[in-house]
């Protein structure tokens, strides 16, 4: 009884659909966080939503900012903004 050697290219071809596809779906979940700290990153209106649904998400946000350039103002420049506000 012989053994039927594998059909290699079957198996390339499946392994380059699963590469091609984990690639599209990394750049797609790239763009999509671009997008959202973009969005956040110059609406105020985008950053008081934050504080009110998920305050983590808006904490997390600061914190980077905050790290990466220690005279960010941006969270006492919000809150100074909402306390005139009301909000």
């Amino acid at each position: 009884m012989r053994k039927q050697p594998l059909n290699t290219s079957v198996f390339s071809s499946i392994i380059k659909k699963f590469i091609g596809g984990a690639i599209v779906l990394e750049l797609a979940a790239f763009g999509v966080g671009y997008l959202g700290f973009n969005r956040v990153n110059n609406s105020r209106d985008t950053r008081l939503y934050l504080r009110d649904n998920y305050p983590v998400i808006l904490n997390c946000y600061y914190t980077i900012g905050e790290r990466l350039n220690s005279k960010d103002q941006v969270r006492a420049l919000d809150t100074e903004e909402w306390t005139r506000l009301g909000k």
